[in-house]
């Protein structure tokens, strides 16, 4: 499969499940190469600014701290959304010109 176009034979009769499979590896090959590099770049950067370098890299990107309150309120506010009514889509008006319509040229 390596150095194959997308449009390669190889690569257009694989199976959706495979391709999947494959995407997501690649996926997580590029950002296991980007966590490699942030880590290097923080090795280098602590001997400048060592505390800065720390606080980067305890810096969890998938951490998210919410109050019960905020939660709370952003539940209440999430259901209260789900059970108002939907509004309705309006429909568009088709034009139809006739022959004695057109513009002169």
């Amino acid at each position: 499969m390596f150095r194959c176009a997308p449009t390669d034979s190889k690569i257009q009769d694989l199976d959706e499940t495979t391709k999947a499979w494959m995407y997501y590896s690649w996926a997580e090959d590029t950002h296991e190469e980007y966590i490699k590099l942030r880590n290097q770049a923080c090795l280098i950067g602590s001997f400048w600014n060592a505390e800065s370098a720390k606080k980067i890299m305890n810096d969890d990107e998938n951490t998210i701290a919410v109050t019960d309150e905020d939660f709370e309120k952003a539940t209440k506010y999430m259901l209260e959304q789900g059970q108002q009514k939907p509004k309705r889509k309006r429909k568009k008006k088709k034009v139809v010109f006739n022959q004695k319509d057109k513009w002169p040229l």
